[in-house]
């Protein structure tokens, strides 16, 4: 029944479309790449020795679009804080997860960034205290880092003409694996005293993990220096300080936060999230008997050492929609066939989808180059390449698979976007309609040059979507008209569908390419 479900909502996202309304629909046919553009720069551990690293991001936006600004939406990349190439095939700013889900928003009406952070902790280490240290101090990088960004957003709109018409008192945070953890955390966490507790705490020398002196603010807007000896090591330089570093929304698929004490009353962000259930390292919160757990332990995916406890998916979802923070939410209506769909789903909450796969598996949005990573060999497992090792834990990898769940993800994601930073979306749920009842017709079919898609004289097409069986889209036209005539003398032979749009609703015809 789970399975059945699952592949109800994939075939729900490939076969209809949102109302055609900006920010709950691909309105924009192209997207505008503009890459490796630097928003801050800061210190790195990543080689091991400390180094002054550039940070990076793409930023994708809507080619055509006549909006001055558009709301900001920052992906953040999976990754467990280790460059990729490491110990997985993805982990950085060009994966598939990132550069897909950046394309489709930026298509929708945002501006989407692909945003890298520093990276680098010993995760190889036999010691538990220092992999505890260490990957807190990653986390917290992470965050400051997202501050950074922001505030680079911020500096950009204000004194720097605003380039890429970004409206920074709307921007929303997307983080994908790791990158869920970074915004939920973000989302939360407002100052350093919340994570100066004892899980946080050198036991032998009561030393916390972190301290202002030594990593600087949370923000990253203060100095962080070590003093070793006579010698001094700066550990944070703060950037763009004195812009804003509000955001708005946050999106977690498979993300957890530090600890549960940190969600009290409203004092955060909407949160959403998704989450694997049976996810091998990363919990999702909900022990033999089905209830919820709010402080269970992160696994190495290396060697399967405990790291740390934290608050994980479930828990996080539950403490969000009960202490106030997604009010906003709660207090609207979600009708569309993916919301319902989730709510038939064990463990579901009301802003939360519990991703049920067979076994043991990580992140079903992923997706790499089979034949690239076959040749990398795995450092730490002998005649195993990434490819193969990375197989364990989504042996179904595909580009198929991996667009089924960031379709869904973002139709998750979008509706509640909407509502929360108040993108003017007067309607969320899914209006699908039968097209004999409009009078929708595409002709010829089969076609091998053209395709006519009209409707009844009492009605007007807003908008035409044409979409491959697999539900990606390859082509949106806005119009005003009966009648629609498109050339598919360069399309490959198969089924395709034509979604319109209408004033009473969404309404599909499959057609054949010859």
């Amino acid at each position: 029944m789970k399975r059945f479900l699952l592949f109800t909502i994939s075939f729900i996202i490939g076969f209809t479309s949102l109302k055609s309304q900006r920010y709950l629909s691909e309105i924009f046919s192209e997207v505008n790449v503009t890459a490796n553009v630097p928003y801050g720069a800061n210190i790195s551990v990543i080689t091991g020795s400390i180094t002054l690293d550039t940070l990076l991001c793409d930023i994708y936006t809507p080619v055509g679009d006549t909006l001055g600004e558009r709301p900001l939406a920052v992906v953040l990349h999976t990754g467990t804080f280790l460059p990729k190439g490491l110990l997985s095939t993805t982990g950085w700013k060009d994966d598939y997860s990132v550069t897909e889900t950046c394309r489709r928003l930026a298509k929708m009406g945002y501006v989407a960034v692909a945003m890298e952070y520093r990276l680098g902790w010993n995760a190889a280490s036999m010691q538990e205290l220092e992999r505890r240290a260490q990957i807190i101090q990653a986390a917290y990088r992470s965050v400051q880092d997202v501050y950074t960004f922001i505030r680079f957003a911020n500096l950009l709109a204000q004194d720097q003409g605003n380039p890429f018409g970004f409206d920074t008192d709307r921007i929303a945070l997307y983080g994908i694996g790791t990158g869920g953890f970074v915004s939920v955390n973000a989302a939360v966490i407002d100052n350093l005293a919340e994570a100066q507790i004892p899980k946080f705490q050198n036991p032998i020398t009561a030393e916390y993990f972190i301290t202002q002196e030594n990593f600087g603010d949370i923000t990253g807007e203060d100095p962080g220096i070590f003093v070793v000896g006579q010698d001094t090591f700066p550990f944070n330089i703060p950037n763009h300080v004195g812009y804003s570093n509000d955001f708005h929304f946050c999106f977690s698929a498979d993300g957890g936060l530090g600890d549960s004490s940190w969600i009290e009353g409203d004092q955060s962000v909407p949160i959403v999230l998704a989450g694997v259930v049976d996810h091998p390292t990363t919990p999702f919160g909900v022990d033999m008997m089905g209830n919820t757990e709010c402080d269970v332990l992160v696994r190495n995916g290396l060697t399967g050492d405990p790291i740390i406890p934290i608050a994980p998916t479930k828990c996080v979802a539950e403490k969000a929609n009960d202490s106030g923070i997604n009010d906003i939410l709660n207090d609207a209506t979600f009708n569309d066939p993916v919301s319902q769909a989730i709510r038939d789903l064990q463990y579901a909450e009301e802003h939360l989808w519990p991703i049920h796969l067979p076994g043991q598996q990580t992140g079903p949005w992923a997706y790499w180059d089979s034949s690239f990573w076959k040749n990398v060999p795995h450092p730490f497992i002998p005649n195993t390449s990434l490819h193969k090792a990375e197989l364990a834990t989504n042996p179904d990898m595909s580009m198929e698979k991996a667009n089924r769940y960031i379709d869904t993800l973002i139709a998750f994601f979008a509706p509640r976007a909407c509502i929360a930073m108040n993108l003017g979306c007067t309607e969320t749920s899914t209006d699908q309609i039968n097209p004999d009842v409009i009078e929708m017709r595409v002709v010829p079919n089969p076609a091998t040059d053209y395709v006519s898609i009209s409707v009844g004289t009492d009605y007007e097409m807003e908008s035409v979507t044409i979409r491959t069986i697999e539900g990606r889209v390859i082509h949106n036209q806005r119009i005003n008209a009966k009648t629609y005539r498109f050339n598919i003398s360069q399309l490959p032979t198969g089924t395709y569908f034509a979604n319109v749009i209408t004033k009473d609703g969404v309404a599909s015809r499959a057609f054949l390419v010859e």
